[in-house]
């Protein structure tokens, strides 16, 4: 018991250096300071050319997604996105998702966070690795609160710009397809190909770090995101053999 108070300490700690000064946000980073809700699921988009970075806020926690994984959503591009990327080629843009959640009202259950990649190994080494991560992407949450100028409202559908030089800029070394060199995996891709949904999930047990997939997301060449389950492509093999059978039946019945 000592031991995994020690454990819960440096968290503690790890976590508080990497959201220091951020009251509440627009975007909840999850970090439980002054009551804030759960972490929100969020989406952000990078033009490198124009090194300018654009994030908008699902208004879905954490918590409600993992409790319906098996849902569906989709958010039409909102003003800003069109005013931004409204002329620039799609497949210049880099997208990722991101959700962060290290509140420990929440814990053990949902202690972590859900990130999209295609990377075939998506894991958090160990439990310092998750706390440190948790910590870069709400401190990169308060970054695009403040960039966006809201900080206390916790509203639905918040979208904002950042700058080289903001900790709410994705290339920076806040967040970037990373999340700042703290994973050991990219979570972002292009724009116009799917992403999956991860989560990275303390174990009960205080120290594992549990990673598991579900559906998809993605960001369309005309800036409508959406998430549903991942469609399972059925082999070619599998329709040879349809087809045989259909034929072998179409002959018994001549």
């Amino acid at each position: 018991m000592t031991k995994h108070r020690h454990m819960m300490a440096a968290l503690t700690l790890a976590l508080g250096l990497g959201v220091s000064g951020a009251a509440s946000a627009a975007i909840s980073p999850g970090d439980g300071a002054n009551l804030n809700p759960a972490g929100e699921i969020f989406w952000s988009v990078w033009d490198a050319a124009a090194q300018v970075s654009y994030t908008r806020d699902t208004g879905i926690s954490v918590l409600d997604f993992l409790a319906n994984p098996n849902q569906s959503f989709t958010f039409a591009p909102d003003q800003l996105y069109l005013d931004t990327f409204g002329s620039v080629d799609p497949s210049t843009l880099v997208y990722s998702v991101g959700g962060f959640n290290a509140r420990f009202e929440d814990w053990p259950c949902c202690y972590g966070m859900v990130i999209s990649s295609n990377s075939a190994n998506v894991f958090s080494p160990d439990v310092t690795a998750l706390a440190t991560t948790l910590a870069t992407g709400g401190f990169y949450a308060a970054g695009v609160n403040a960039d966006a100028g809201d900080l206390v409202n916790f509203d639905v559908e918040l979208s904002a710009l950042s700058h080289p030089g903001s900790s709410g800029y994705y290339d920076g070394e806040f967040w970037g397809g990373d999340i700042g060199f703290t994973v050991p995996f990219q979570t972002g891709s292009t724009v116009g190909t799917e992403l999956l949904a991860w989560s990275l999930l303390l174990d009960e047990d205080g120290f594992t770090v549990n990673s598991t997939s579900y559906g998809s997301f993605l960001l369309d060449a005309d800036g409508t995101f959406s998430y549903g389950q991942v469609a399972v492509p059925v082999p070619a093999a599998v329709w040879l053999f349809a087809s045989a059978l259909f034929g072998l039946a179409t002959r018994r019945r001549r």
